[in-house]
């Protein structure tokens, strides 16, 4: 199994929405009122840092962050064959992130987003509050 992570391009956004589960798909339509293709390129255009996760050539995620810091990660159910390896390569990414944004980042994330909540504490995010159906969690560099 080859894992890649690369620059993200606007390509990848239909490849990983045709991947997504249909939650993930339900998900993007229901918050955010657009197709998942149209969200993951909204995503894109939105932020200054974005990489797209490739597993044997197939879009399995994309990950990214605006200019304000707000970090977002949406996958594919392709990303389970690959996430312990992705979640450890990926302190370099969340340092450039750091680096833009003056070393403080948030995400807002759905209390059933698992895959991202996971990630999120394992790079040392905590969790500083809740609004509705999601968590507002919070990175500080020391």
């Amino acid at each position: 199994m080859k894992t890649e992570v690369i620059p993200a391009r606007s390509e990848h956004c239909p490849m990983l929405a045709a991947n997504m589960d249909e939650d993930g798909r339900e998900f993007i339509r229901k918050y955010y009122e657009v197709e998942a293709e149209q969200g993951l390129s909204d995503a894109l255009a939105a932020s200054t840092l974005c990489w797209t996760i490739l597993i044997d050539g197939e879009a399995a995620g994309m990950f990214g962050c605006t200019e304000r810091g707000q970090v977002w990660l949406t996958t594919a159910p392709a990303i389970e064959r690959a996430k312990l390896r992705f979640i450890r390569q990926s302190r370099s990414y969340l340092a450039q992130m750091l680096g833009q944004c003056g070393g403080s980042l948030y995400a807002t994330v759905h209390k059933g987003n698992k895959l991202l909540m996971g990630w999120l504490m394992w790079s040392g995010f905590e969790i500083k509050g809740e609004v509705g159906d999601f968590w507002l969690c919070v990175f500080q560099s020391r």
